[in-house]
């Protein structure tokens, strides 16, 4: 489904329907990063991933921090636990990759959601 473009209600309902088998195909791959209602992820609250975004059969961590911090260690646990093709963060720093951590501007986030 492209921005801006109007659908018609069979549509949507064609759309949600895939999204919900797409949902439960997740779930059952993964049911414990699915036993809340949020999709977020922590580890016995020693680290946590703001949001997990699902893609097609992609799983994919993505951290929101406010300022400029360099600190990593969340998304480190995660990908050491799960091993996800990218982990993404967004910061008011500028674009950057760091080995398998890609840094997208907070004023540029959407792009993550494009490029993944």
């Amino acid at each position: 489904m492209q921005s801006g473009k109007i659908i018609s209600g069979s549509q949507h309902i064609s759309t949600l329907e895939g999204r919900q088998r797409l949902y439960e195909a997740a779930k059952a791959k993964q049911p414990e990063r699915w036993s809340r209602t949020t999709r977020d992820w922590t580890s016995k609250r020693m680290a946590e991933v703001d949001f997990i975004i699902v893609r097609e059969d992609q799983v994919l961590p993505l951290e929101v921090k406010a300022g400029v911090s360099r600190q990593k260690k969340s998304l480190r646990v995660y990908g050491e636990k799960y091993r996800p093709p990218i982990l993404s963060r967004a910061t008011l720093m500028n674009f950057k990759e760091d080995g398998d951590i890609r840094n997208y501007p907070l004023y540029a986030l959407w792009l993550f959601l494009k490029n993944t």
